[in-house]
């Protein structure tokens, strides 16, 4: 299973599965006339893909001089959005309406427009 898999082009569907059909043929193959005995065989294997879009924002304040005790101390903010699922997020936008001027600092590690995962992905495990 890939990322790609999870992502399902952005839509989430909790119908969504990773369906595979393993097969194995031989020389022998298929006898005439009746097909019987058969030495071809196919079998699938389908497991439910668990899809979780999760997002986290953070906010923390500062006063500029260590404090906030006086008319006019600037306070700094801080505002950290991490990607907390197994999908890719897209159409990212934050907004606070105390704060003006939000600059975007870092989170698209590829820089594909989109908010990638800030844990590892998942593996894929073939067993013989």
């Amino acid at each position: 299973m890939t990322q790609a898999d999870i992502d399902n082009g952005g839509v989430v569907n909790p119908a969504l599965a990773y369906n595979n059909t393993a097969s194995v043929t031989t020389n022998q193959g298929t006898q005439d006339p009746n097909g019987d005995p058969d030495a071809n065989d196919s079998d699938s294997a389908s497991v439910h893909i668990v899809q979780d879009p999760r997002v986290t924002l953070t906010k923390t304040a500062t006063g500029a001089d260590g404090t906030a005790n006086a008319a006019g101390d600037v306070i700094n903010y801080t505002i950290a959005v991490a990607n907390a699922g197994n999908m890719t997020l897209t159409g990212v936008a934050v907004a606070d309406p105390s704060v003006s001027g939000l600059a975007y600092v870092s989170g698209d590690t590829d820089s594909d427009g989109k908010l990638d995962l800030t844990k590892p992905g998942p593996t894929r495990r073939v067993t013989p």
